[in-house]
């Protein structure tokens, strides 16, 4: 293998928020790979177009030459500083495929309607985080650094889909996320039009808050029923008030309902940031003893925008950095505790991020009563 290989760009089409395609959810923004792929979109141009298009290619063909995508940046530093990287992951769950291979969806066409505003969400993933920025005046605010990160875009959804149907012989797995998938009809019906010979082999993989496993006249069970091989990463970032707090306004009773009942499908993904960094080993015992629950760490789980609310702005980052810095399971949270993007103005940092948690004081509670040393 080398240095800059990685098996996305041959197995994996995926595409924002806002419709534009990329590698994968963690292309570096400022490489000329990005700028490029995300020209194209799923309201121009076709899913397996985009995936065989002259750009994909010379991407396949520079990886294969051994040459430096500069969209991977994030990941050869990673590698650089820990040794791993989402790039290291993607090949141990795909192995070396040279040509383009079973496809892996990751399209977010089922739109961004979500019951849930947590406390660091992109608002362009959660509609009701939308309107709580909007209504603390947080919309223009440069620290959300996304170009259009208010607006979900509305895609060519039906022409999208034929072109999936089409080439549903060529997928291998379907990852669904949201906004709540479990809360789109859209989904559901997609997920019902996939022929049943084809359902049976495909990889179905959602990542879900799991507030609601019944919607309208849908369910979850159908779903399971239906995809012999399916799974959920369950976006769960803390139990009890903390969890309230952090994915206002989660109704925590009926949550762990779900989470009890459909134990065997999922494992717990939070998503690492200034509020529970400190507290890992607490979240990772509870759900294993209360619930037999596996608590997954995605490398790229890790809040870095806006930066005021990144693990490195808690003020134990260097005693955890010591923590982790041997931890192969957490070596990717170390790169950001130790990063120099994210030291840099990190007073600054502190204060705006103590600025937001006040703002949000009216609807979700004092944040002090919880968190006390942060």
């Amino acid at each position: 293998m080398n240095s800059s290989y990685c098996p996305m760009p041959f197995v994996h089409i995926y595409s924002g928020s806002d419709g534009r395609y990329d590698m994968c959810c963690h292309s570096n923004i400022s490489g000329k790979e990005y700028k490029t792929l995300r020209k194209q979109s799923v309201n121009d141009t076709l899913p397996f177009d985009h995936f065989l298009s002259e750009a994909m290619e010379q991407i396949r063909s520079n990886m294969l030459e051994g040459k430096e995508i500069e969209s991977c940046q994030t990941c050869y530093a990673n590698e650089k500083i820990a040794g791993r990287s989402k790039r290291v992951d993607y090949i141990k769950d795909f192995g070396l495929v040279y040509k383009p291979n079973k496809i892996t969806l990751k399209l977010r066409i089922f739109g961004n309607y979500c019951n849930l505003s947590c406390y660091m969400c992109h608002p362009f993933n959660s509609s009701t985080r939308t309107n709580e920025l909007i209504s603390l005046g947080e919309e223009l605010d440069p620290n959300w650094r996304f170009e259009d990160n208010m607006r979900f875009t509305k895609v060519s959804y039906e022409e999208v889909e034929k072109d999936i149907l089409n080439n549903i012989h060529l997928v291998d797995q379907i990852q669904i996320t949201g906004g709540e998938p479990l809360q789109s009809v859209r989904m559901y019906e997609f997920l019902e039009k996939i022929p049943e010979e084809y359902a049976k082999s495909i990889h179905v993989g959602m990542t879900t808050n799991l507030t609601k496993t019944k919607w309208k006249n849908k369910s979850l069970d159908q779903i399971i029923k239906k995809f012999p091989h399916f799974g959920m990463k369950v976006s769960c970032d803390h139990y009890g008030d903390k969890l309230k707090y952090i994915r206002y306004p989660i109704d925590v009773d009926e949550f762990e309902n779900n989470i009890f009942e459909f134990r065997n499908y999922l494992k717990i993904s939070p998503c690492l940031s200034v509020l529970n960094v400190d507290d890992i080993d607490d979240i990772i015992n509870y759900y294993q003893e209360e619930f037999k629950v596996e608590t997954f760490f995605e490398t790229g789980a890790i809040v870095n925008s806006p930066f005021h609310l990144t693990p490195a702005n808690h003020k134990n980052y260097k005693i955890l950095a010591d923590k982790y810095k041997d931890n192969k399971r957490f070596s990717h949270l170390y790169t950001y505790l130790i990063g120099d993007k994210w030291l840099r103005n990190r007073e600054e940092q502190r204060k705006k991020m103590f600025e937001y948690l006040e703002k949000l004081t009216p609807t979700r509670g004092d944040w002090k009563k919880l968190w006390n040393d942060i």
